[in-house]
């Protein structure tokens, strides 16, 4: 992360919830210069205050898609194949798909196996070589592009929202770029869930020793850190709030014993700490399921 000036910092803090716009808020921890906030209305935690523009920098430019996709690419093509039958459900007549943040663009290879015409946004040129690949793909942010409104049948954001600063205003513009109807598929990390709760905890306690989980779960040490983590609750007003009415959700558990070490980079080549880890691992996510305590949500809502 680029150096903070706290001067610069403080002009971009928030007395508000950006979704309630309630006053109350709880800090929930600080780690060196990213301070996370909880709602005491609406649930949601955010980084209060925001990184600037400048301290975020180039931050899709600096992520490691090779590693990435090695350990996460079969997790999320099974994943992937679970969204869109989804999707065809509530949007039989197909058309026209926008993907929001579409990486190397594995999700736009599975809609366009499925029939529709499908389109990627990804700022990262390193990503983009990959996706140009699967189907059709601007470089850029979305926030930043202009599009032809009321055009698409669905638009996707997959694990997409938490890194947005303005989600406002963000999810306001899909909403025009949509068409009437049109269905808006969503993925974002919920603060309810198990595994940020053990990690808050084991920061805590540890007298904030033990930092990695914590630093790995909300990505304090990528340049495309977790804005958000949201409730249900917080994300219904969020849509509402933009013009969208829900029609279907599902929590799950966002990774599987693999993909969980590599996103806590738990990588040891002792067998042993493999094998406990992968244990720990293993339980956690069978506790999340059991208690519906699973660190992500999918959900999908209509145009209104």
């Amino acid at each position: 992360m680029a150096g903070c000036n706290s001067e610069r910092r403080d002009s971009i803090f928030s007395p508000f919830c950006p979704v309630c716009n309630s006053s109350r808020q709880k800090e929930i921890f600080v780690h060196n210069h990213f301070r996370y906030v909880r709602c005491h209305k609406c649930g949601i935690v955010w980084m209060n205050p925001l990184l600037t523009v400048e301290e975020r920098g180039d931050d899709y430019e600096s992520i490691d898609w090779d590693s990435y996709n090695r350990f996460m690419a079969d997790f999320r093509c099974r994943q992937f194949e679970r969204d869109i039958a989804l999707i065809e459900r509530f949007c039989p007549e197909k058309g026209h798909l926008l993907d929001i943040g579409t990486g190397t663009g594995e999700f736009l290879d599975v809609a366009t196996r499925h029939g529709f015409i499908a389109h990627g946004i990804e700022p990262s040129g390193r990503a983009i070589e990959k996706a140009l690949k699967k189907g059709h793909v601007i470089k850029g942010k979305f926030e930043d592009l202009t599009l032809q409104e009321n055009f698409f049948n669905v638009v996707t954001m997959w694990s997409v929202l938490e890194h947005v600063p303005q989600p406002v205003n963000f999810l306001q513009k899909a909403h025009n770029l949509l068409k009437e109807n049109g269905l808006l598929a969503l993925r974002v990390p919920l603060s309810s869930s198990l595994i940020n709760i053990l990690c808050i905890l084991t920061y805590k306690i540890s007298g904030h020793l033990i930092s990695k989980p914590l630093i790995q779960f909300y990505q304090l040490d990528w340049q495309s850190q977790h804005f958000f983590l949201f409730t249900e609750f917080s994300l219904f007003l969020l849509l509402k709030k933009t013009g969208f009415q829900p029609v279907w959700r599902r929590r799950e558990n966002g990774f599987d014993v693999a993909t969980l070490r590599y996103r806590l980079n738990f990588r040891l080549k002792n067998w042993l700490y493999e094998k406990i880890l992968s244990l720990t691992a293993g339980i956690i996510l069978t506790s999340a399921k059991l208690l519906r305590k699973e660190d992500e949500i999918v959900l999908l809502a209509r145009k209104v």
